[in-house]
């Protein structure tokens, strides 16, 4: 049984007056993991703030990486607060991570950190330092029912106001189970919906996995 749960535990760190300097953020699908980046940047970032530098691991090299840890570094006069974000921090190699291991404990002040991946990397000492010096917010895989009410509330959140048992399973079926797929297929039968009216889908199974039809009432 989950002690924490991470969404409620994200909302009371936006939430506080001292927002930490660094936040890690790991989720085995992109989906939730981009929505709590794109929730604290949308709630503690005023709209007159640079936007912030990022780098991920899967696409830039150590020079880049060293650029990116020095621009966040430098203090602004501009700015109250600077945020950077590192994403596929499960990609990272134990030598990519030794300089950010070395910035975490000493950001400067007004300066926050924001680290995302799938998982925390297979690295023992960056793992207690994470454990030390950060706020890690960490969505477990869903399943089962929990998958299920996810799927609900992913439908209400492309703006369909009410949701069928057959609906939730189509989307399940049709998605394998994966957040990611299932978000977009929602996203895509949210089109077909006008002024937030139910979602009314007939399945026919012969039809290659496909709906066979989409109707808005």
């Amino acid at each position: 049984m989950r002690s924490v749960n991470p969404g409620n535990k994200l909302k009371e760190l936006v939430s506080q007056a001292e927002f930490p300097s660094s936040i890690v953020i790991t989720s085995p699908d992109r989906t939730r993991r981009e929505r709590a980046l794109e929730y604290i940047l949308e709630k503690r970032c005023s709209s007159t703030q640079t936007k912030p530098t990022t780098f991920t691991f899967s696409d830039a090299n150590k020079n880049q990486l060293a650029t990116f840890l020095r621009d966040i570094e430098e203090p602004s006069l501009f700015e109250q607060a600077r945020y950077g974000v590192l994403r596929d921090v499960d990609r990272a190699k134990a030598a990519d991570l030794e300089p950010v291991a070395k910035l975490l404990p000493n950001l400067p002040h007004g300066t926050h950190l924001l680290i995302i991946g799938k998982s925390l990397p297979n690295v023992p000492t960056f793992k207690k330092l994470i454990a030390s010096h950060t706020s890690h917010i960490q969505f477990e895989p869903l399943k089962g029912a929990e998958l299920r009410r996810w799927i609900e509330r992913e439908i209400k959140h492309h703006g369909i106001t009410e949701i069928d048992e057959q609906t939730t399973e189509l989307i399940q079926t049709i998605g394998h189970d994966d957040p990611d797929s299932i978000s977009a297929l929602i996203e895509k039968f949210a089109l077909f919906s006008e002024d937030n009216a139910p979602l009314d889908t007939h399945y026919k199974p012969s039809n290659r996995g496909k709906p066979s039809q989409v109707i808005s009432n």
